[in-house]
């Protein structure tokens, strides 16, 4: 079945199933999106999630500015005073395999704008915990 005729088919019935039983056979891979689609798809996942949009940002900037952390100064033992680009590039990498791909110059952007208070106000125990999670990720990053 051709995704068009697929998506004029839950266009009718409203069926869900539909477009995830296609999506689960890889019905979408090199297939060219028809009009509304990604809108359709952004509200199921919407409605599957329903965190709001500033939950799901607060949750994002924790874990750029913990993937930047573990990258720049867990891995060299100094807090840096400029921003770096490899440290960028690793939550870029990192939320890319996570299927959330993020832009670096929006990674960079909350970095520069929230990364210094972030860090400010880690306690010690937090700082602690972290630390005890850079260091299994450095031992066995199949954890």
């Amino acid at each position: 079945m051709k995704l068009y005729d697929v998506y004029r088919h839950y266009k009718k019935v409203r069926e869900v199933s539909i477009l995830s039983d296609f999506i689960r056979q890889d019905g979408l891979s090199e297939v060219k999106w028809p009009k509304g689609l990604r809108s359709e798809l952004a509200d199921l996942l919407d409605a599957a999630y329903p965190w709001s949009g500033e939950k799901r940002i607060a949750i994002d900037d924790s874990w750029v500015f913990y993937i930047y952390w573990s990258e720049t100064e867990y891995k060299t033992g100094k807090i840096g005073k400029n921003l770096k680009k490899k440290g960028i590039r690793e939550v870029e990498k990192w939320f890319s395999q996570m299927g959330n791909p993020k832009k670096y110059e929006f990674i960079q952007s909350r970095l520069r704008q929230f990364y210094a208070n972030w860090r400010e106000s880690l306690t010690e125990a937090e700082l602690n915990q972290f630390k005890n999670l850079a260091s299994k990720k450095q031992i066995d990053p199949e954890d």
